[in-house]
């Protein structure tokens, strides 16, 4: 999606922001499995921005599900913001992120 979504920003005097929407980031943490206090507290660090510190909770894991979800994190961590701010200054809601998600999808069909 993001490489269709990067088509967008080629037109002059266009500014895109790519945020990794919310249900699809919690997904792939609970992928990782293991310590459920873990996951919860990795969930809390997300949900505020916080890449590093929630990265740091999986870093000596052996599994591969865990690596994978460290990789997830660097791939898409200018994509994380403070999902906390942006809900309590409503300047974006989850069910507006997946369908302007659906929308771009839609347009470049």
């Amino acid at each position: 999606m993001w490489n269709l979504v990067k088509e967008f920003g080629q037109l002059e005097n266009f500014q895109r922001w790519e945020i990794l929407d919310w249900y699809h980031l919690k997904e792939n943490l609970y992928k990782v499995g293991g310590s459920l206090k873990r996951l919860k507290a990795a969930e809390t660090f997300l949900w505020h921005g916080q890449v590093e510190k929630a990265k740091a909770l999986f870093e000596h894991c052996r599994g591969k599900q865990a690596k994978n979800f460290i990789a997830y994190l660097e791939k898409h961590c200018s994509r994380i913001v403070n999902y906390s701010y942006y809900q309590a200054e409503q300047l974006c809601s989850m069910t507006f992120q997946k369908l302007l998600a659906f929308s771009k999808i839609n347009l470049k069909m």
